[in-house]
């Protein structure tokens, strides 16, 4: 098919541009649990529909080969049947700077010893239960607008993420569709790889979706303990300093490749609303990955190149992301 001459690696590389507006949060040590009203974009879709594969695929070697590429070309005519004819090939759009991905240029990775960032075998606990996300928006005229997350297993069909990986207001809301991998090492290395479009957030982002304490969502697709992942515990929210790791795959814009799991440690402390650290720094592409102690403590949300900010686990926030 000549519409699928571009390079795949290129498409996930340069859409991982998750950058969102920094805000500022009272100083404050007390926790106040969040109203929590899910919404969910079944109760939005509109009527077109798509296949999704929703059963987890275990595929190896060649078999990955376009695999994922193919897969956006099939929905997309789906949706859009009336572009399946057309000579001209599906653009890939970067959903926060708008800018059509250049799919044969060479990206060259060069990570800034600032970020003391640690590669991880993402086929080993604790780092399995890491989600690779990425997601879709369709439009018309050939258009894909692509974006890249992580996120984290936390039990029955749900992955925990933040908000504005599924959900863009200036693209019209809720993604089209997301894939989602386990134990992903590299482009076409990993060992579990699901379709959905079912998602749930907060009634509080999509008010108002930018960095802050709203800034959550669920991804349902499989129950993946069936397919041996684990589920990341959930342990509640402090309000002293502490230290914890960030799980997630970072992606060109911090000098990553997008496809592989790192992990960056540093000193927390919650302020108001949130958790913030000055000592990791914004890594895009790792927004929805968990903040870890002994278990899951918040999930990375937004920053600046010099402070980020998570979201706490508050009590409220486990329930939702556990039922």
């Amino acid at each position: 098919m000549n519409k699928l001459k571009v390079n795949l690696i290129g498409i996930f590389i340069l859409a991982t541009f998750m950058i969102v507006p920094t805000v500022v949060f009272a100083n404050s040590a007390e926790i106040i649990e969040p109203e929590v009203i899910p919404v969910s974009n079944n109760m939005l879709r509109g009527s077109n529909s798509i296949d999704i594969q929703n059963e987890p695929l275990e595929l190896i070697g060649n078999e990955l080969n376009e695999f994922e590429l193919n897969q956006i070309y099939e929905k997309y005519y789906e949706v859009y049947p009336e572009y399946k004819d057309s000579s001209e090939s599906i653009k890939f759009i970067d959903s926060e700077t708008k800018k059509e991905i250049l799919y044969d240029e060479q990206v060259k990775t060069t990570i800034s010893p600032r970020l003391a960032m640690t590669k991880v075998n993402a086929k080993q606990n604790p780092y399995y239960s890491t989600a690779n996300i990425h997601t879709y928006w369709f439009r018309p005229n050939n258009q894909v607008y692509t974006a890249v997350g992580s996120g984290f297993y936390s039990g029955g069909q749900n992955v925990a993420t933040a908000a504005h990986v599924v959900y863009n207001k200036k693209l019209g809301g809720w993604a089209t569709y997301a894939s989602v991998a386990f134990g992903r090492n590299g482009a076409h290395d990993y060992s579990w790889y699901v379709e959905t479009n079912n998602f749930t957030s907060l009634q509080g982002y999509l008010d108002n979706p930018k960095v802050g304490m709203y800034d959550i969502a669920k991804i349902r697709g499989t129950v993946w303990s069936n397919h041996g992942v684990p589920v990341r515990p959930l342990i509640g929210t402090s309000t002293g300093k502490f230290t914890a790791s960030n799980y997630g795959y970072p992606g060109s814009l911090a000098g990553y490749s997008g496809f592989e799991q790192y992990v960056a440690s540093g000193t927390f402390e919650f302020e108001g609303t949130m958790y913030k650290t000055t000592n990791t720094f914004a890594k895009p592409g790792m927004s929805g990955g968990p903040l870890n102690t002994n278990g899951v403590v918040g999930l990375l949300s937004g920053g600046t190149n010099t402070t980020d900010y998570y979201v706490p686990m508050y009590a409220s926030y486990m329930d939702f992301f556990r039922n």
